[in-house]
């Protein structure tokens, strides 16, 4: 079986390229204010800080919440999440 490894090399790139225009996207949200609405009607707000590689975690700054303000760095399970507005 004979493998074309110029289209797959050429997929290579384009994941990458993707990939590259991910990160871009992630890192100029970095420091914007967002409002997130969880589960349970539960809305805070925060400064957006980043995500893990697997986009299951979302780090951000200043989180308020109805129990309180934490100036320190939080960390919020997407899977808490219903959305987040940048």
């Amino acid at each position: 079986m004979d493998v074309d490894r110029t289209s797959s090399r050429s997929d290579e790139e384009i994941a990458a390229e993707m990939r590259e225009k991910f990160l871009k996207a992630m890192s100029s949200l970095s420091g914007q204010p967002c409002t997130i609405n969880m589960f349970e009607r539960t809305v805070v707000t925060a400064e957006f800080q980043g995500t893990n590689s697997d986009l299951t975690e979302f780090y951000v700054r200043n989180l308020k919440t109805p129990i309180g303000t934490f100036h320190e760095h939080a960390l919020l399970r997407v899977d808490d999440i219903v959305d987040i507005e940048i």
